[in-house]
């Protein structure tokens, strides 16, 4: 019979003998994990690369775990190349830049969902927050994505850059609305000209 420790209930007791025999390391982690004692569990679960567990253990985690324990995590799925798990976990750990990087490096798709995800929060220091919009609009411009990009790159106080998003997308109608709301000078140009030149391309293409 296992020995009883004090506070321990019967799952801490079979996670406890399992650990010791190092008879079912699966088990132990599971046993830890339903104890409560996530950080035990995620700490065997490295030790001992039960990667079945540690999946199982990671996605029932929320932004009440210590953040380093989250960014431990985030490595151990990156090095396994389960990137978009690394991403969640580093979003949880609010570790966006890093999260956004790799994005970048691994070609994970901006969605509007995910993007909004990576977007600082509201109490955020200003300068952190325009830095964190303008890297998230320079990804979705990186993707394709002009609409999502204009409206990071907006949030970020550039307006140019969103103006320049917004012609990479060819969306005539909210190229002259967004000029319009602007009011500056280079935007009403940049605006301008995209519409001389979509002017001229027409009437080249009504003359043939």
């Amino acid at each position: 019979e296992w020995p009883l420790r004090p506070g321990e209930d019967d799952m801490t007791i079979c996670a406890h003998y399992y650990e010791e025999t190092g008879s079912n390391w699966d088990k132990a982690i599971m046993l830890y994990h339903k104890a409560g004692q996530v950080g035990k569990a995620l700490e065997l679960a490295f030790e001992h690369q039960q990667f079945t567990a540690l999946q199982h253990i990671t996605s029932n985690l929320d932004d009440s775990v210590e953040p380093e324990t989250l960014h431990t995590c985030a490595q151990f799925f990156l090095e396994h190349q389960q990137y978009s798990k690394a991403v969640d976990l580093l979003l949880l750990a609010k570790k966006y830049l890093e999260a956004l990087d790799i994005c970048i490096d691994k070609h994970i798709s901006i969605t509007e969902d995910l993007a909004e995800q990576i977007s600082p929060d509201k109490d955020a220091e200003p300068e952190y927050k325009k830095v964190l919009f303008e890297r998230i609009g320079e990804c979705c411009m990186l993707q394709g994505a002009y609409h999502l990009a204009t409206k990071k790159f907006t949030q970020a106080g550039n307006r140019v850059k969103a103006m320049r998003a917004l012609l990479k997308s060819g969306d005539t109608e909210k190229i002259i609305f967004f000029a319009g709301v602007s009011r500056q000078k280079e935007i009403y140009v940049m605006a301008a000209n995209y519409l001389q030149v979509r002017c001229r391309s027409q009437y080249k293409y009504c003359i043939l």
